[in-house]
């Protein structure tokens, strides 16, 4: 839902999943919503923040057929990387005899559900990005993205390089993904 805040003279106006294609889509909501932000002028801190829950994983899913090598090189590594945090049991692993048997197993779907933390969501963003014409259809709505981000960061549940292990249990039972993506804009002028 968007929401208004203002606070020391920053008014942000927020748009959360409703940015995602499978909602209002990012066009409608920069239709209706760039209007409301308040021109430099007046406030130069106005910004649009959107949220999008989606975007990235649904591009990577459309990319399984169109380029398996770099969904697979992708996939791959996220594993390697979650193996850091939740080594693989080399005595469960023996004990599998088909792939019913994983399915069995909460370890290997507790597992499963950990490997976005790691992925490359930016690559998959971009191809969104550069799908959607993001930035040619804020510029016709007056709107720029910002360079650097003021708010929030712009993957801020996407586990890095530096991430301890401390930081995926916390991350873990969150219910975030990884893949979810801000984006700020501000007025053009």
């Amino acid at each position: 839902m968007p929401s208004c805040l203002k606070v020391h003279e920053l008014t942000l106006l927020q748009i959360s999943n409703i940015c995602d294609r499978g909602f209002l889509g990012p066009h409608k909501c920069f239709q209706v919503f760039s209007p409301l932000l308040k021109p430099k002028a007046v406030n130069p801190y106005a910004t649009l923040l959107m949220l999008f829950l989606n975007a990235a994983a649904e591009t990577e899913h459309m990319s399984k057929t169109s380029d398996l090598k770099t969904f697979k090189s992708n996939h791959e590594a996220a594993m390697r990387r979650l193996t850091k945090y939740m080594p693989l049991d080399k005595a469960f692993m023996a004990k599998i005899r088909n792939a019913d048997d994983l399915g069995r197993k909460p370890e290997f779907l507790a597992r499963t559900g950990c490997t976005d933390f790691f992925k490359d969501w930016d690559s998959y963003f971009n191809t969104f990005m550069k799908d959607a014409k993001l930035p040619e259809f804020a510029k016709i709505c007056g709107l720029v993205m910002k360079k650097n981000h003021t708010l929030v960061e712009r993957w801020p549940f996407r586990l890095g390089a530096r991430a301890t292990q401390a930081d995926f249990e916390l991350l873990r039972p969150s219910g975030f993904s990884g893949y979810e993506r801000y984006m700020e804009f501000e007025r053009a002028e």
